[in-house]
């Protein structure tokens, strides 16, 4: 029965350690922004929500036409307007 109480103290001491490691960690708040992603091949545009990631938008396909946006309608707004030039195609 000893073994077990110490067990479970030593086991609370590690969660309070560890819940006030991450208390002193500052909070890293995640930031996103709506932007318009335009396939350089076939000149088709998309409007996405990308997260900052290190400090750097990321995204695995396509090349950033425009944004950061702060909201969706903004994005799709601007995709609006680039097709008319002709940057975006459908």
């Amino acid at each position: 029965m000893t073994t077990m109480i110490k067990l479970a103290v030593a086991l609370l001491a590690a969660i309070l350690f560890a819940g006030a490691l991450s208390a002193q960690q500052p909070a890293k708040r995640a930031e996103a922004g709506w932007f318009v992603m335009r396939n350089a091949h076939t000149g088709q545009c998309w409007t996405v929500l990308l997260t900052r990631i290190q400090g750097v938008y990321r995204h695995g396909s396509g090349r950033v036409a425009a944004g950061p946006f702060e909201t969706e309608a903004q994005a799709k707004q601007r995709l609006e307007d680039l097709y008319a030039p002709g940057t975006c195609t459908n």
